[in-house]
């Protein structure tokens, strides 16, 4: 079934469910999502979890080559979140520090997370005194590069590698010295592939900035959020259309490129990403 037509029969079935229930679809993910942490917080079985869990995905399915029917799962962080985020992440544990740059570093460079878990620090050039440029091999092999700010690359290299990285070196480094794998950026995030209730409740920190009322409780923030959130950042911070797409790795058609692009300064993109995590 064409994907159009999927999108448009989830549509129509959320609104009868919302005209005969009273209940609202967003309603129900959200109510959905408070059993499930509350499951977890109990620590509750893992089969009753992942069937809590499976219960979410049938409501609330991705459309395949699309955008996801439940929307609340891309919400941005606004920049005014990411800061009371980001302060209470750096003024936290080692744990809390070292998954602050991690967000840090999604945003900045706009990376999906399997883009971010491969680069190593060969792929960061300096560029200037004060940005290094950053090369992504993409979906289909295609390789972009984007500037970041020397400050977030400073204190992970200062932070994770002790300064003493090498070129073949992965750029997020584990706890223990290993590759930070993609599995354990979702756990950090929310708990997604932990190996207990345990695990999930202490090492998913946005859940845990949720019960602070950090960020709204509505919102579920994935690793793939942090792009939302860059797309955003730099939409209210008046970046043109095409810089963005570009910026992320979407694709500009050469038309577009032609006579509808508005190239921005690769400075201007880092300096407008990097001002969101200054106080």
């Amino acid at each position: 079934m064409h994907k159009t037509n999927t999108a448009a029969i989830y549509a129509i079935c959320g609104k009868q469910f919302e005209k005969f229930s009273g209940i609202s679809v967003s309603d129900l993910s959200e109510m959905i999502e408070s059993w499930r942490l509350h499951l977890e917080r109990n620590k509750a079985p893992a089969t009753v979890q992942l069937r809590v869990r499976g219960l979410k995905s049938c409501l609330f399915p991705k459309i395949p080559g699309g955008a996801e029917v439940n929307h609340k799962s891309k919400d941005p962080l606004t920049k005014e979140e990411l800061k009371v985020l980001y302060y209470w992440l750096t003024h936290g544990d080692n744990k809390m520090l070292r998954f602050s740059l991690i967000l840090r570093f999604l945003i900045q460079t706009g990376t999906r997370k399997a883009e971010a878990v491969g680069l190593k620090w060969k792929d960061l050039r300096p560029l200037g005194d004060h940005y290094y440029r950053v090369t992504i091999i993409g979906k289909g092999n295609i390789t972009r590069t984007v500037p970041v700010g020397s400050g977030i690359v400073l204190a992970i290299r200062d932070v994770l590698w002790g300064n003493k990285e090498t070129q073949d070196d992965f750029v997020l480094r584990g706890v223990v010295g290993l590759r930070m794998s993609s599995t354990r950026v979702s756990q950090l995030f929310n708990g997604t592939g932990a190996r207990s209730a345990k695990e999930a409740e202490t090492t998913a920190y946005m859940n845990q900035a949720k019960e602070l009322g950090l960020i709204p409780r509505g919102k579920y923030i994935t690793p793939h959020s942090t792009r939302v959130t860059a797309i955003h950042l730099l939409e209210r911070a008046g970046m043109g259309r095409l810089s963005i797409e570009e910026f992320v790795g979407h694709s500009v058609s050469p038309a577009d490129k032609a006579y509808g692009y508005r190239g921005d300064s690769d400075t201007i993109i880092a300096d407008t990403l990097d001002s969101a995590f200054q106080e």
